[in-house]
């Protein structure tokens, strides 16, 4: 039997990682930074707060800001966590904030409310998927050129449709945003996956060469232990003989034996 000193191989294995479970959190995708999108959602709130009129407590006053809150909170609910809010749920809160902005169109007196339905279409596409997503878009821009239409009057057929087209078109850069953020998402789901495979394989061989050791290991010491009790006993019956050279003779054989034992367990581990 050869004999081979060997490094545990636990030595240059990292250690495995615990994986989080289900309730850590949605990992955020590298390049998609929820600051932006708030600071741009919070600026059309701002800006439509200074510009949009009538509002007040009465009458279309009263009609404008109640439609303002809506429109307001509807684009700001997009900075909500999307593991934490049901798709149905999604669709209900994006449906009243298309409903909203296009009836805001109507009853201000100013043309800032085209910003929500604008950037609530480029939400639409980033939260739903494909098929919802450009159906919702195209009925913010039916309902946004209906509302203008009929407001414009005779003589502009075309203009109103124009801008409702216009209106829902950021739905593409949605649903081309939220792409890009799936198939980064799953490289990196593939690339933990493969990392934890490679962690595995390596404790799996970590374990497997624990088991060859302690299997060598017992295989020596079996075999020496035999050859040290068979001396022992040969020396123990030659004392009744009264021959202290064999005894001398076994014993130095048992020491000897004892000796290579520790040398090979030493080298197998």
């Amino acid at each position: 039997m050869q004999y081979v000193r060997l490094v545990p191989a636990d030595h240059n294995t990292p250690p495995p990682r615990s994986d989080p479970g289900p309730g850590a959190g949605a990992r955020r995708v590298p390049g998609q930074d929820p600051r932006v999108q708030w600071v741009a959602s919070l600026a059309v709130v701002v800006v439509g707060a200074l510009t949009i009129r009538p509002m007040g407590f009465t009458g279309q006053g009263l009609a404008v800001a109640v439609l303002f809150v809506v429109n307001a909170a509807a684009l700001l609910a997009r900075r909500l966590p999307e593991h934490r809010v049901s798709p149905r749920l999604v669709l209900v809160w994006l449906t009243l904030g298309v409903v909203a902005a296009a009836a805001l169109i109507g009853v201000s007196s100013s043309g800032t409310g085209y910003l929500f339905a604008f950037f609530l279409a480029g939400h639409i596409g980033y939260r739903l998927e494909t098929r919802p997503a450009l159906v919702l878009a195209g009925l913010c821009s039916l309902l946004c050129g209906a509302v203008l239409f009929f407001r414009l009057g005779p003589g502009y057929e075309v203009l109103p449709w124009a801008f409702g087209l216009l209106t829902g078109l950021p739905v593409v850069m949605g649903i081309v945003n939220r792409t890009q953020r799936q198939s980064v998402r799953a490289a990196i789901e593939a690339a933990e996956a493969a990392e934890r495979a490679a962690r595995a394989e390596a404790r799996t061989a970590v374990l497997s060469e624990r088991s060859r050791i302690a299997r060598d290991v017992h295989d020596v010491l079996a075999h020496s232990l035999a050859g040290i009790n068979m001396q022992l006993e040969l020396a123990d019956a030659l004392m009744d003989t009264g021959d202290l050279d064999k005894v001398r003779e076994a014993h130095d054989k048992a020491h000897g034996l004892v000796k290579d034992s520790l040398r090979q367990a030493q080298w197998t581990v």
